[in-house]
């Protein structure tokens, strides 16, 4: 039972050489040809906070405060909750498309096919994960550094379980309903709007408030910030961050498995 619940976690263990190869074929595919390389992993989010402070910051002006956020600096707000959401709807763009992307390869070969939604978890998580050293080293020179930043790696697993679920859930939903894919943008559109990102919860009207809280990713933007910013951790909502996972993992792995059979008559 255990095994076929955490069937794409074991078969990533099993077949790491395999998985290795998978990660290592699609990053350098995804910069060949690139004078900038794997520095694009590095601008591209740059140039995005960038606009994103000059719109909010200084056209809409959205102001934040140190009681509420732990800073009084817009950038540093919407740096901490921006990189870890970069992350998140990377993986899940990447996972949308990674079964239909791989259509030859599934119909043609025998190999465990859990291994494609996880290396697009794994290289998602790699390439935009670099986001955060410039993050880390900003806030380092900011004054904000704290030995409780250890504590990073016990969100970053967590979301990592919760992004492995839904990338399972979406990359097996688009075999056999591609609209889905194409609906990705719009997806990640509402939920980064639905997400206290660029503007604190304290602007949501009272009403709304609950509703936004029950996202996953308000509850991952706040552990990145309470960790970051404010040098704290809320075990009790790291604790309903891991069972929202936990049940969103096992969720797509089941899905998965009850459809992995019809993939090859589909693709």
């Amino acid at each position: 039972m255990i095994q076929k619940l955490f069937s794409s976690i074991i078969m990533a263990l099993r077949h790491r050489n395999l998985l290795f190869s998978f990660i290592t074929s699609e990053i350098k595919g995804r910069f060949a040809g690139t004078m900038a390389g794997i520095g694009w992993a590095l601008l591209n989010p740059l140039a995005v906070i960038v606009v994103y402070m000059f719109v909010f910051s200084l056209v809409l002006r959205i102001s934040v405060t140190v009681e509420e956020t732990g800073s009084d600096s817009f950038f540093i707000f919407f740096a901490t909750g921006f990189v870890p959401w970069l992350v998140f709807s990377d993986i899940l763009s990447r996972s949308m498309g990674c079964l239909i992307n791989n259509a030859a390869l599934i119909t043609k070969v025998t190999f465990p096919v859990e291994l494609l939604p996880v290396t697009s978890v794994l290289t998602g998580l790699f390439i935009n994960g670099l986001a955060f050293i410039p993050l880390l080293g900003f806030l380092l020179f900011q004054g904000y550094s704290s030995g409780f930043w250890i504590c990073l790696v016990l969100v970053l697993p967590v979301q990592i379980l919760f992004s492995l679920g839904l990338g399972m859930l979406f990359s097996s939903a688009c075999v056999f309903f591609q609209d889905l894919k194409e609906l990705t943008s719009l997806i990640l559109m509402v939920w980064f709007f639905s997400t206290p990102i660029i503007y604190p919860l304290s602007m949501v009207p009272d009403s709304f408030q609950k509703i936004i809280q029950a996202n996953p990713m308000y509850m991952f933007v706040t552990l990145y910030r309470d960790i970051l910013i404010l040098h704290r951790l809320d075990v009790k909502l790291l604790m309903i961050s891991f069972l929202v996972s936990i049940l969103f993992y096992i969720m797509g792995n089941l899905f998965f498995a009850r459809v992995k059979p019809g993939f090859g008559d589909v693709l």
